[in-house]
């Protein structure tokens, strides 16, 4: 009850004992153990200075008590209720833990080997016997037997040669293998290496990996989805200049330095430089989708890096690296395969026009207008649609306001689609057939 006190008496007894932890068992009945103590324990809660063993063995098993290392630091007592004179009796107690082992189990064992021994040991004796018993017989058929049964034992004698021979042969042909093997092994190891240089594993969409950038799918802000730093590094963007872009006069003059057919580019890179120095920023951040999408259309040229570089206008060799670093896998060619080349397969294809969205859904507020993509990189609607959904966008259509703003006709906006990353964000599975 509230506000009210309990009093017990608590008595303190002089006596000692010792109270045991195990990991789940209990000894024997039969267990009589023996307590063992270098000095003698002093009497209350005063700590023993030295440690207390138990030992107690019951046929083949052995237990033992040892102190716990917590012990040392604290004072234990067993509690004792005497309801009749409604008092608590504390005994100290010294806690130890109590293990167990199993001493047949290694007498066992040694009394099978030793079996094991004497048993080879009466094998070898009696292939000996037998094999002296064979000699002798053979040396008799050689000196008193007929002609007949001398032929016999010589083609035995010859075909013992030829087996033992066979089976020689065999041995070395097997250690040749091994070594092959381990060669071939040391071999793969060391070309794993070198293929390392070329950045990131092969990467399947049979083993369920995804040609996207980092996803956050546990956002609740559409512009944590996808960081910028996953798509392009602050070590990209800063070797990226824009004094080239902000003194070309036209689009004529801007053609020799970002992808020339992209109407995407060209487009927004106009009303960007408008600004100048205030849109800098976004200006990085459409030259580097222009050289995903120049980078796109000439990936057959990746093992060929200076062509590349002069096919992508010449831009900083460091965002090349980089580029064929994220998007490549290494291969190997030559006569006997020891030259190392990077490709791009058709996962990589699909990695490159991932990245290159997802950078577009950061550039346009994550609202990106797919059928222009489409046209800029001569792929299908459906294409396009497929890799931003595995982003996690939605399909739109556009409404009356849009198509009357964007000026196009009704039957224009029937097809027009826009790619709108939604949250909470889905995780779609690419589709295993391809799309062209």
């Amino acid at each position: 009850m509230d506000g009210e006190r309990v009093t017990k008496k608590v008595r303190l007894l002089a006596e000692n004992a010792i109270m045991y932890v195990s990991s789940g068992f209990s000894p024997h009945s039969d267990s009589i153990f023996t307590f063992t103590c270098d000095k003698s324990p002093t009497n209350g809660f005063t700590a023993s200075s030295a440690p207390q063993y138990l030992h107690s063995t019951v046929g083949s098993i052995n237990y033992t008590a040892k102190p716990l290392f917590s012990s040392a630091f604290y004072t234990h007592a067993l509690g004792i209720i005497d309801a009749e004179k409604d008092e608590i009796s504390l005994l100290p107690v010294s806690l130890v833990r109590l293990e167990c082992s199993v001493e047949k189990r290694v007498h066992g064992d040694d009394d099978i080997k030793k079996k094991d021994i004497e048993e080879k040991k009466e094998n070898a004796e009696s292939r000996d016997f037998h094999d002296s018993t064979i000699d002798e017989k053979v040396a008799l058929g050689q000196a008193f037997g007929s002609k007949r049964m001398q032929k016999i034992i010589q083609n035995r004698a010859l075909q013992a040669a030829n087996a033992q021979l066979s089976v020689q042969v065999g041995a070395a042909v097997v250690e040749q293998v091994k070594e092959a093997v381990e060669h071939a092994k040391g071999s793969s190891i060391g070309a794993i290496e070198e293929e390392n240089i070329y950045g990131e594993a092969k990467k399947g969409l049979e083993n369920g990996d995804l040609p996207v950038p980092p996803q956050n799918i546990q956002t609740t802000n559409v512009e944590e989805v996808y960081s910028l730093s996953d798509i392009v590094s602050a070590e990209e963007l800063s070797v990226i200049h824009v004094k080239l872009l902000l003194r070309a006069p036209d689009e004529r003059s801007r053609a020799n330095i970002v992808y020339r057919n992209s109407r995407y580019i060209n487009d927004r890179l106009g009303k960007a430089l408008v600004d100048g120095k205030k849109n800098k920023r976004r200006i990085k951040l459409l030259y580097y989708a222009s050289l995903l999408m120049a980078f796109y259309t000439n990936y057959q040229l990746v093992s060929k890096k200076d062509l590349l570089i002069k096919k992508l206008g010449d831009p900083p060799e460091i965002l090349v690296d980089h580029l064929i670093t994220r998007f490549s896998e290494p291969s190997r060619s030559g006569i006997n395969h020891e030259i190392i080349v990077p490709v791009i397969t058709s996962y990589g294809i699909d990695k490159i026009l991932c990245y290159l969205f997802a950078l577009c859904l950061i550039i346009d507020e994550f609202s990106v207008d797919m059928n222009l993509l489409a046209q800029d990189l001569s792929l299908s609607t459906q294409k396009c649609k497929e890799l931003f959904k595995i982003l996690g966008c939605k399909i739109q259509g556009c409404t009356e306001a849009q198509r009357i703003s964007l000026n196009l006709s009704k039957a224009e906006a029937k097809t027009y689609k826009r790619a709108v990353l939604t949250l909470p964000l889905e995780v779609v599975t690419k589709k295993r057939r391809r799309l062209r």
